[in-house]
């Protein structure tokens, strides 16, 4: 028999920490997001629901806990009966026959009698029936009539919604789930009507995003994921693109921060957003963290495909243009700030992976020059300028010559 435990994967001794645990793992594996256009995925999402929705709440966990014990006794004594009768069948037939219940003292009702008991009888069945059937429909209307009450603020905030497909309409159904009771949530199913909310919501931004109505659609993606939508890749990239096109520099700071904290692995978005900060918002600080980001994942990319030794196993020819850029403008940055050691270490590997560039050369004999190494930052501007680099030249022949 399938139950609510056996659908989170847990024992029914375990305590509410285990159940979360089991929700939160499931919930990830099998939510819509994850599995689009699975319908079995969505149904097993659904199930997983219900059964945190009831295991967590300590009053619906305890009802269902003694509705499950009495399930149980009931089989048993199911089982019982079965045993029971299976037995009494195996004994021989029993030849006692009861009275016929149509006589009367002992004697044969008349046909007339037995019409009029006949009618009687029937007359009580079906007055009964018609009662059973009068309550069973009341209870059922007034039933779905408290169901509909308590849905109500949400269909109508869902049907403007419909009609208006604006931020402020999709607030009011955020508005209206918020507004609903605690204690009423589980009977309506609130929490899946919610992520059917959201999940229309998404629909709505990529639908304006499709339409290149950037500005509607940048609104509905944030609105989705401050109310708690699960953020994707694809949906912080959609955000950037429509800042870009607006040229709303605030905004497209935020959008670039949460992609490139959400992608563990993109570094074209945290190199990006390190040179807004340079450049539009001259935001050192934040500017460099940015590039250390991105560095940072460059090598552990590096160390992913050559293992611990990447700095001595890969070709230079392997190391992409961009790869190069961060860098440079990493060690730029560690230059001007003050931090010649590390700055000088970082035009080293570019040197390595660059070697006929200038600029590797040219920023390692300033650090050399800040750190007073007038040979070896002569040497390296005597190498940048042989690549042709005019800056070098001038330097070496104020300083070396």
């Amino acid at each position: 028999m399938q139950t609510l435990y056996s659908i989170l994967s847990i024992s029914e001794s375990a305590d509410m920490h285990e159940i979360k645990s089991a929700y939160k793992r499931l919930a990830k594996k099998y939510h819509p997001d994850v599995n689009p256009n699975n319908p079995r995925a969505e149904a097993l999402f659904k199930d997983i629901l219900n059964a945190y929705q009831i295991l967590s709440d300590p009053q619906s966990k305890k009802i269902y806990d003694d509705k499950l014990k009495y399930q149980r006794y009931e089989e048993q004594v199911r089982t019982y009966r079965t045993n029971v009768t299976r037995n009494y069948r195996r004994r021989s037939k029993n030849t006692f026959r009861p009275p016929n219940p149509f006589s009367k003292g002992g004697k044969h009702l008349s046909p007339e009698e037995n019409k009029r008991a006949t009618i009687y009888a029937f007359s009580i069945v079906m007055v009964i029936f018609v009662l059973v059937f009068i309550t069973k429909t009341s209870y059922d209307w007034y039933n779905e009539y408290i169901f509909e009450k308590k849905l109500e603020p949400i269909t109508q905030a869902m049907d403007d919604v419909g009609k208006k497909d604006t931020p402020e309409a999709f607030n009011e159904v955020f508005s209206a789930f918020a507004s609903i009771p605690e204690k009423d949530r589980l009977a309506i199913n609130w929490e899946w009507r919610r992520i059917e909310a959201l999940n229309y919501l998404n629909q709505r931004a990529d639908f304006h995003f499709e339409e290149q109505n950037y500005s509607r659609a940048y609104q509905l993606y944030n609105l989705y994921l401050d109310q708690g939508g699960v953020f994707l890749i694809r949906i912080g990239k959609n955000m950037i693109q429509c800042m870009q096109a607006i040229g709303n520099k605030k905004d497209l700071i935020k959008a670039l921060e949460r992609v490139a904290k959400a992608d563990s692995t993109g570094v074209t978005v945290a190199f990006k957003t390190a040179r807004i900060y340079l450049e539009d918002l001259n935001d050192t600080t934040k500017a460099l963290s940015y590039f250390r980001l991105a560095r940072k994942r460059i090598e552990r990319s590096y160390e992913q495909i050559y293992g611990k030794a990447w700095f001595v196993i890969m070709p230079p020819r392997n190391v992409p243009d961009l790869h190069a850029e961060v860098y440079l403008n990493y060690g730029l940055l560690l230059l001007q700030k003050g931090y010649f050691l590390r700055a000088r270490k970082v035009f080293s590997w570019l040197i390595y992976i660059r070697n006929l560039n200038p600029y590797g050369f040219l920023y390692r004999g300033y650090c050399h020059l800040e750190q007073n190494n007038m040979e070896s930052a002569c040497r390296d501007f005597r190498k940048a300028a042989t690549l042709g680099n005019q800056e070098a030249y001038e330097e070496y022949k104020n300083f070396c010559l």
